[in-house]
């Protein structure tokens, strides 16, 4: 896993501050791509200036069914290791 360090900003669920990018591969966020919350699981798109907003109804329509498989295999991800289940 590789994290990379960005911009400070909120999470517009839970509006903790977010300021790093966590991905499987050698992934830096660019504006268009999709994140989950690490405090909340809150699915969010990255935004002009790499602010995180929630999906809206156009995003679930554009970014497809593999990449909304991703999200949320990722999203339970999350959901798990605040459960405290971290090989599930």
């Amino acid at each position: 896993m590789k994290t990379t360090k960005t911009i400070t900003t909120r999470c517009p669920s839970c509006y903790s501050k977010l300021d790093a990018a966590t991905s499987m591969g050698d992934f830096k966020p660019n504006v268009g791509d999709c994140s989950v919350c690490i405090v909340c699981s809150e699915l969010l798109r990255y935004r002009e200036g790499l602010k995180l907003e929630k999906l809206t109804k156009q995003d679930w329509e554009e970014i497809g069914d593999d990449t909304i498989t991703e999200l949320r295999k990722a999203q339970n991800v999350v959901i798990n290791i605040k459960k405290g289940n971290h090989g599930n």
